[in-house]
């Protein structure tokens, strides 16, 4: 039986949810439900970022500075199990060795934060040399 006060059929249709934050553009944040898969989460989160459909793009945990890899993520993976509960993340645009993925040798932030808030560590990146060479 639910706690007093507590809608049960509010707390069944929320289980299991993930919601997370996407800052893009101009000091813009939008909140994202990652239940779905991991292309379909990639796609909203470009299309409510103006981004173009082939575009690539991923996210930097907001807190880590750590990218979560989606373009190289299997496209049917659970996007929750990507992403962090109430996580902040920023849109970027991953930056490739000459000989393509999944060597990200930089990024663009696609996040401009408004004056005082500073944008997370920047991950450590392949540095685009082949190792074992």
């Amino acid at each position: 039986m639910p706690p007093k006060g507590k809608d049960k059929g509010a707390d069944e249709a929320t289980a299991g949810v993930t919601w997370f934050y996407v800052k893009h553009g101009a000091a813009q944040k939008s909140l994202f439900n990652a239940d779905c898969w991991a292309f379909t989460l990639l796609d909203q989160v470009k299309e409510t970022a103006a981004q173009a459909p082939d575009a690539v793009c991923d996210l930097q945990d907001g807190e880590t500075g750590a990218l979560l890899g989606l373009p190289e993520v299997d496209p049917r993976a659970s996007a929750s199990a990507l992403v962090k509960a109430a996580g902040v993340y920023i849109l970027v645009r991953p930056l490739y060795a000459a000989d393509g993925p999944p060597a990200v040798t930089g990024m663009e932030t696609l996040y401009t934060p408004p004056e005082g808030e500073a944008l997370p560590p920047a991950p450590k990146l392949d540095d685009g040399k082949k190792k074992g060479k």
